[in-house]
């Protein structure tokens, strides 16, 4: 990985630490961060991200970023019309609950809506009380959190398509112009080289509480810097989404990065 005559004792380790709370600009999910330790963090010959903690903050009905909160409907063959779900982290008990409320908010006529789900297949079924209702799959970005996929029929009972979704953001991607510029890559529409340093998952992660991650072959994803140095005095640390939207981390969560360094002196 490294030059063979470059010898032992012309290496140094280190680790970094990375603090969210520690940062010169930006926010929790965006910050800079100065190392202030000038010599060595400017002759860095290779990387790794480490050890990383990530706060699970991202709720699974969002409005704000990755919308998925919308549902646009036709009553009676009438023009179309949109409801909202106000953003939060729901459990299902709590959706059914809000997307009534939602629902009937633009409903006419003295029409509602009971919703129900089934503990065998894990669909919900709409049942209006007085006029036919039809989903639209265009703009119902709410469509994969209850199960729809395509147009319903327009009818008085309604039943999703597949069981609903309500797992939420499921993996958060850790970027780095500094320290991993152009080391990865996105098969993504409009995406191609990207400069991702690591990714954590967030599937053992309760909402509210902390994500980690441990690096298990050092050598398989270090970030070699070759014959030239890279200077980490000052570093950027971005928080992104699988599509690479920024995903945004309360000022009142703290992310934690430990990098490994080889450093050149």
């Amino acid at each position: 990985m490294y030059r063979q005559e470059m010898s032992i004792s012309a290496i140094n380790k280190r680790l970094i630490s990375i603090s969210s709370d520690d940062r010169q600009l930006g926010t929790a999910s965006e910050f800079v961060v100065d190392l202030k330790e000038r010599y060595a963090t400017q002759q860095v010959r290779a990387a790794i991200l480490y050890q990383a903690q990530i706060p699970n903050v991202f709720e699974n009905i969002r409005s704000a970023y990755l919308q998925n909160n919308e549902l646009v409907l036709s009553e009676n063959g009438a023009a179309n019309v949109v409801c909202a779900v106000p953003q939060g982290q729901y459990t299902l008990a709590d959706l059914i609950t809000q997307l009534k409320v939602s629902i009937d908010s633009v409903l006419t006529g003295g029409n509602v809506v009971t919703i129900t789900n089934s503990t065998v297949t894990n669909k919900l079924t709409f049942t209006f009380s007085l006029l036919t209702v039809q989903f639209l799959k265009t703009g119902s970005s709410l469509y994969p959190s209850i199960g729809f996929n395509q147009d319903s029929a327009d009818a008085l009972i309604l039943v999703s398509d597949s069981f609903f979704n309500l797992q939420g953001i499921s993996m958060v991607y850790i970027h780095s112009p500094e320290i991993a510029l152009s080391h990865g890559i996105d098969p993504g529409k409009n995406s191609g080289i990207i400069n991702l340093l690591g990714a954590v998952s967030l599937s053992d992660a309760p909402f509210g509480g902390n994500a980690y991650f441990q690096a298990k072959n050092v050598t398989l994803a270090g970030i070699n810097y070759g014959e030239e140095n890279r200077n980490l005095s000052t570093i950027k640390i971005i928080l992104r989404s699988a599509d690479g939207t920024k995903l945004p981390v309360p000022d009142n969560f703290q992310v934690l990065l430990t990098l490994k360094v080889l450093l050149a002196v």
